[in-house]
């Protein structure tokens, strides 16, 4: 697990080369991957309890670690399957555990950054919010370009075949969304239709 989390610290250096050994030595393992998932979940937990009310004005009482973690996983989740899904149609050459162990290292930036991040907004004040703003998109950037290179490195495209992946990638994400959103709703709507059957029979 060591050299897996060695790995990870390399991609941040050399990302084409640490995506590369990524996929084709190997070099990522299934716990190290959910460690990651679960680091970025606290890591957000984290920096939401300690970031300055200044520029997260949100009181410690309202987050909720429930919803946080729903924020991480399922978006993460629907993103490995889409991406997978997609690439699969245009000739991918990575496999579904390539595709989240990728994702998963490329939330590296985020998980080291965004506590330090989340500490130092306490010394900063409202006039030097655009600091505050610079480092978040840095970070988000950071994590942007990994994701790309890692789409890029794990399927074996070229640069525009790696941009319109992720494109349609994104846009079959959205699909899910709202088809489980539908489906929440029909679901819902079909056990009231049958609890008000089921209550009108026992009244009778």
């Amino acid at each position: 697990m060591g050299t897996q989390l060695l790995q990870a610290l390399r991609i941040l250096k050399h990302p084409v080369t640490g995506f590369w050994e990524l996929r084709y030595e190997n070099k990522a393992g299934i716990v190290t991957t959910l460690l990651m998932i679960f680091a970025a979940y606290f890591v957000t937990l984290g920096s939401q309890l300690t970031t300055s009310y200044i520029f997260y004005p949100v009181e410690n009482k309202f987050i909720d670690p429930f919803v946080i973690f729903i924020k991480i996983v399922v978006p993460f989740a629907t993103w490995v399957v889409a991406n997978y899904l997609v690439s699969s149609i245009m000739r991918g050459q990575g496999r579904f555990i390539d595709v989240m162990n990728g994702s998963a290292y490329a939330l590296m930036p985020y998980i080291l950054f965004t506590m330090p991040l989340a500490i130092l907004s306490n010394g900063l004040t409202l006039s030097e919010a655009a600091i505050y703003s610079f480092c978040r998109a840095v970070i988000y950037g950071w994590c942007a370009f990994l994701f790309f290179v890692s789409v890029r490195e794990v399927h074996n495209y070229e640069i525009g075949e790696t941009a319109l992946n992720i494109v349609l990638s994104i846009l079959f994400m959205l699909a899910i969304w709202i088809l489980l959103v539908i489906f929440t709703g029909l679901t819902g709507q079909l056990f009231d239709f049958a609890n008000q059957i089921w209550e009108e029979v026992s009244i009778r």
